[in-house]
C-alpha cells in the first residue's frame, strides 16, 4: 500500500530551474503531494518582449520545460506579474495548500521569499 500524501496539491514555482531533470522542488512535490502544478511567473516589462538572443533560448527553454511536463501528465501554467502577488493568488486560484520552490541562498532571493511566505501563511498555505 502507498504512503499517504503529506499534500493533496501544490505549486511548483519553477524559478531559476526552467528544467524537470535535476529540480529539487519538483522531486519533492512529486513524492509529497497527490497532484503537482508547476508554475511560471513571468514579468510584464514590456522589454522582455524584445528577439534578444537571450529572451529566444529562455523562450524555448520554457517550451521545452512545457513539453516534458506534458510527457508526464501536467503542464506548464503560466502567470504575468510578481511573484509575491501571483503565487499567493495561484495558490487560491488552485487550491493549492502549498508552493514548493527551489531554496535560494543569496540575500536578494531570501529577502523576496519571505515577502511570498508571509502572504502564503495568511491564507493558510505553507511555502
Amino acid at each position: 500500500m502507498a504512503a499517504a500524501k503529506k499534500h493533496r496539491r501544490v505549486l511548483v514555482w519553477m524559478r531559476r530551474a526552467i528544467r524537470v531533470d535535476d529540480h529539487a522542488a519538483l522531486w519533492h512535490a512529486m513524492h509529497e503531494a497527490g497532484e503537482v502544478v508547476p508554475v511560471l511567473v513571468l514579468s510584464e516589462d514590456p522589454s522582455y518582449t524584445a528577439d534578444t538572443h537571450r529572451r529566444l533560448f529562455v523562450r524555448r527553454a520554457i517550451a521545452d520545460l512545457d513539453a516534458h511536463l506534458r510527457q508526464r501528465g501536467t503542464r506548464l501554467h503560466i502567470r504575468m506579474g510578481v511573484p509575491e502577488k501571483e503565487l499567493p493568488s495561484a495558490a487560491i486560484a488552485y487550491d493549492a495548500e502549498a508552493v514548493y520552490a527551489v531554496r535560494l541562498y543569496d540575500q536578494p532571493g531570501t529577502q523576496r521569499d519571505e515577502r511570498i511566505a508571509k502572504p502564503l501563511r495568511l491564507i493558510g498555505r505553507q511555502f
